[in-house]
């Protein structure tokens, strides 16, 4: 029998008495989440390409960015993350992967125009700092699992567990 790959999950099938031997990997939550961090980096990073290396959190409104629109805390976490989301929407594609999977507090927008705070598990920190020239600065935090997001597309993986 061969292995039959299907996402994230593989499952090898077996012929003895007739049973089949099932295995999961990487399909625990937060290797899930680690997987969606890395997915809206990379969106990050082909706007940015787009846009002079600069993130949409850095780039005025008048040219299609967020910057005028940025709310940060005093540890850098930004309360409009939502705005700045939308503004990657073209390449995060759907609004599901800012939910993370251990999240059971949050359920996803049905699409971008309706994208709220209430539909992101994700933290983005959207200061000055936070920029391609820095890789190993964080963007994005799960508070859920503990990952992090650097922005050179790297995942941390939390210790929340």
């Amino acid at each position: 029998a061969k292995p039959v790959v299907i996402g994230t999950n593989f499952v090898v099938t077996n012929i003895y008495s007739g049973s089949a031997l099932l295995f999961r990997l990487s399909n625990t939550p937060q290797l899930l989440c680690a997987n969606q961090l890395k997915q809206i980096g990379f969106a990050f990073r082909i706007w940015a390409i787009d846009n002079q290396d600069r993130f949409p959190f850095h780039v005025p409104i008048n040219q299609g960015g967020t910057w005028e629109l940025r709310a940060l805390d005093p540890d850098g976490f930004d309360s409009n993350a939502y705005l700045h989301f939308q503004a990657i929407s073209n390449e995060l594609v759907l609004p599901n992967i800012l939910v993370c999977p251990g999240d059971v507090s949050r359920t996803a927008a049905v699409d971008f125009p309706n994208l709220s705070p209430q539909n992101i598990t994700y933290r983005l920190r959207t200061g000055d700092a936070v920029q391609d020239a820095d890789p190993g600065e964080i963007m994005v935090v799960c508070p859920v699992e503990g990952n992090r997001l650097q922005c050179d597309g790297s995942v941390k993986l939390g210790t929340n567990h």
